[in-house]
């Protein structure tokens, strides 16, 4: 037995929400940008959470694993169709492994002209969180000791949008942009010392805002989780408490000032 797999829900967004939103991103056809949206979920998987989608403009998906979604998105069939369902027998959603999008990003493509992805979804105490974490997110995430995962949609307490996320927003944005002019400086100040001396010191401080950053992202699940740039094998060598934070301290310190962590020798901005 099959069941409808995905309910589009119609509740409105805050007209003022959008408005704010376009502030910080505005709809365009050049290149990435974000839209509020409503999840209702399944009815076996219900959500009932706010998520702002990042949407990928069909002009700017060049990338060749994108040729298939696009393909996907530009169907005339919705996914729906292509062999998802509810197994109500055994309880589990089935997808189809070829299918690359939903049936939401299906219907919004054919409303903007873009991809849809979650990117954040609103919940929480904090303002919300990334829907995913990229692979050098969760490496990070792995030696510092922490779930390597964001919350799933509904795990959180309801919220809605506000200044906490809009603050959020706006440290993502500087973050990528710190990162982005980092790399351009240090190809320019390759070789002069004294400019390789100055950039080191920016490194530093974008590390320290990334720990700080990551750690506030699932510290909601995972409140009393100790941190640290180290496994958790290497943090057991210590069986005493103050000796282990002293390590996890240390180690963490490592990866601010150098970039490196002790364990995984992993490079975030280099």
């Amino acid at each position: 037995m099959t069941v409808k797999l995905h309910r589009l829900d119609k509740r409105s967004i805050p007209e003022q929400w959008e408005r704010e939103l376009a502030e910080i991103s505005p709809p365009t056809n050049r290149w990435k940008w974000l839209k509020l949206y409503w999840e209702e979920g399944h009815p076996w998987e219900p959500v009932e959470r706010y998520i702002i989608g990042e949407m990928v403009p069909a002009s700017s998906m060049n990338a060749p694993f994108m040729a298939a979604i696009l393909e996907q998105l530009q169907d005339p069939a919705p996914p729906s169709g292509h062999g998802n369902y509810f197994d109500t027998a055994a309880g589990v959603f089935v997808r189809n492994e070829d299918c690359m999008i939903t049936e939401r990003a299906w219907h919004c493509y054919r409303e903007t002209g873009c991809w849809q992805r979650p990117y954040w979804v609103i919940q929480g105490t904090k303002g919300g969180h990334k829907r995913w974490f990229t692979p050098v997110e969760q490496r990070l995430l792995r030696f510092m000791g922490l779930p390597t995962d964001p919350p799933a949609p509904g795990d959180l307490p309801y919220a809605e949008w506000d200044e906490r996320v809009k603050n959020n927003l706006a440290m993502m944005d500087m973050m990528r942009g710190v990162q982005g002019e980092m790399k351009r400086r240090q190809a320019i100040a390759a070789g002069s010392s004294l400019s390789q001396e100055s950039e080191k010191e920016k490194e530093v401080e974008f590390r320290a805002m990334l720990v700080k950053w990551l750690a506030e992202q699932v510290d909601e699940i995972a409140p009393d989780v100790h941190r640290g740039l180290v496994d958790s094998g290497a943090a057991r060598i210590h069986n005493d408490q103050a000796a282990r934070e002293k390590v996890w301290e240390q180690a963490e310190e490592d990866f601010v000032q150098t970039g490196n962590s002790k364990q995984s020798l992993i490079t975030i901005v280099k």
